[in-house]
């Protein structure tokens, strides 16, 4: 390996270096969440994502030949001074029969056991847990799935739109805010409903939609909120609702017709005070009109306001009409809803979840799954010896000395 690349390679498996991109990358993140999302489209940042996504590759290649290794091939002691010192123990006896009992021990308690002749005895190692040595391989790699999917987020789209029931909207003329896409059909709105539960809380917001094109009918589905419809790759999200009275006033004898945004009030006790959040819509030059829609019933509070000070409260069902300030006419023509949708396409969310799915796993095992190590050296002195054996501490050294302590337990009462 020339001078250069290795220079290259070491800097990039430096643990240093590892930590100094994900310092910045999640300092980056936290900008892009909490200030602006612009963050998350400059190039920079893609870099960055980039270099992190290498430094984790060029660790989990450096480390690959260590974890075969210790997890498939542990090294048997060939004398006493590799046996480990830290939790230790020395057991004399018959050299066949406490190999046969060192076997069963070992065995029963679920080590897989090797075993090798020495020039004065013989050694072993026992291993249990091995795939425990793979765990923080297992979170490397899942930290590059996860940045790889991030990455491949750039080339998805996402975008909104509101619409009534009965409205067809081309894909294409979505507003999109990020990316933009070219299919061919359309999104038809079927039905929406703003459900209660029987004790009068709100249960969700539904919308029934169809995917249509040439007049076809591809799919249809409902969804709500938590609870997205999927076609084509993309998903439908319930975002918003809107309740809206189709009102028409009458003033010598010309008619003008408008479409009111309602708000929610409990009931009529609570009507005009829920009204200070609410802005008048105008409907010609000295009227404006605020509704409220009585929660889960037909009943619309409009709030009228003429010339100086007049104002006027209504309270109206659909078809039901009255007069304010001795010259208008109020009919509450019909009342109708809009859904308000979210479109996402995100390629790399699947690879996004491989790597979650990993990186809980590689978790799982460096934490509850850790690698036991038993290895020992016998050394005969005629038909007895003495068998030196130890534990490796690992990272947790209390759990390792209690299991110890019962191979040592069962070995001697056997």
């Amino acid at each position: 390996m020339k001078k250069w690349t290795k220079k290259l390679w070491l800097l990039f498996t430096a643990m240093k270096t590892g930590l100094i991109l994900l310092g910045l990358t999640a300092l980056l993140s936290g900008i892009g969440t909490f200030v602006s999302e612009d963050v998350y489209a400059l190039v920079w940042l893609k870099l960055l994502f980039g270099l992190l996504c290498i430094n984790l590759i060029v660790c989990s290649i450096s480390r690959f030949n260590s974890a075969v290794k210790r997890s498939f091939h542990p090294q048997i002691p060939r004398n006493i001074h590799a046996v480990p010192q830290r939790i230790n123990y020395s057991v004399t006896g018959n050299s066949s029969e406490l190999r046969q009992q060192l076997e069963n021990v070992l065995n029963t308690r679920g080590y897989r056991l090797d075993m090798a002749e020495t020039t004065d005895g013989w050694a072993f190692t026992a291993l249990k847990h091995r795939m425990g040595y793979w765990g923080s391989y297992i979170v490397h790699i899942a930290f590059v799935l996860i940045v790889i999917g991030v990455m491949m987020g750039a080339w998805g789209f996402s975008g909104g739109f509101m619409g009534l029931s009965g409205d067809t909207v081309k894909f294409n003329d979505i507003n999109f805010n990020k990316g933009s896409a070219d299919k061919g059909y359309s999104v038809r709105i079927n039905a929406i409903e703003d459900r209660y539960l029987a004790n009068g809380e709100r249960d969700n917001w539904y919308t029934n939609i169809s995917i249509i094109q040439s007049g076809r009918e591809l799919a249809t589905g409902t969804l709500s909120v938590n609870h997205p419809f999927k076609y084509d790759g993309v998903y439908y999200y319930q975002s918003k609702y809107a309740d809206y009275a189709f009102i028409s006033v009458e003033l010598d004898g010309r008619k003008i017709s408008s479409m009111i945004p309602l708000g929610l009030t409990a009931d009529a006790s609570t009507a005009k005070t829920d009204f200070h959040y609410r802005l008048p819509q105008k409907i010609q030059n000295s009227l404006y009109v605020k509704g409220l829609k009585l929660q889960n019933r037909p009943v619309v509070y409009l709030q009228v306001y003429g010339t100086g000070d007049k104002d006027a409260l209504l309270q109206l069902t659909p078809g039901q009409s009255e007069f304010v300030f001795n010259q208008y006419k109020i009919t509450l023509e019909n009342l109708t809803n809009a859904t308000g949708l979210q479109v996402k396409y995100d390629p790399g969310v699947p690879v996004v979840w491989l790597g979650c799915g990993m990186l809980l796993l590689g978790l799982i095992l460096s934490f509850y799954w850790r690698p036991l190590l038993v290895s020992g050296v016998f050394l005969e002195k005629g038909q007895t010896g003495t068998l030196s054996m130890g534990m490796s501490m690992g990272k947790m050294a209390k759990p390792n000395e209690i299991e110890f302590s019962n191979i040592l337990e069962a070995l001697l009462s056997s």
